[in-house]
């Protein structure tokens, strides 16, 4: 955002470099890349978690956060899923198969499994967030113009 299209180049070439070059080799650039596109990808996450515990149950959603985000291999995708998850009231993760190796996945959240009755709750969430961004974009918007 403080780059403008730049930033976002930038932002999608780190995330391609930390995904596609070597990675399952452990190099110094690949460290590199790592850590740049970690550090990158931080303030994005902690606004979703943020926005999803705002529009959504918030006790549930800061309690996940909280206690059941670390515990996911990929902290800024543990923040944002457990968040969800928690502003929703449901339970998510549990062993995936991908390509033939059953990957274990961390179950997070509260409540009920999650089911295809759930879809519509998060779309309803992620609607409730987008509302919420907009909501403040305008109204940053209208106090720079009065500042003036």
């Amino acid at each position: 955002m403080i780059f403008g299209p730049a930033g976002a180049v930038f932002y999608r070439l780190s995330h391609i470099v930390t995904m596609e070059w070597q990675p399952q080799e452990v190099t110094p650039f690949n460290q590199l890349a790592r850590k740049v596109f970690t550090w990158l990808n931080w303030p994005p996450a902690f606004v979703t978690a943020g926005s999803f515990a705002i529009v959504g149950d918030f006790e549930d959603a800061i309690y996940c956060w909280r206690s059941q985000a670390e515990s996911w291999s990929d902290k800024a995708m543990g923040m944002i899923l457990a968040s969800g998850a928690g502003a929703l009231g449901v339970r998510i993760g549990e062993p995936l198969p991908m390509n033939g190796i059953l990957v274990y996945r961390p179950e997070i959240g509260l409540g009920d499994e999650a089911d295809a009755d759930y879809l519509r709750s998060a779309v309803g969430l992620v609607w409730r967030v987008l509302v919420l961004l907009i909501g403040l974009l305008l109204l940053l918007t209208f106090a720079h113009w009065l500042g003036h």
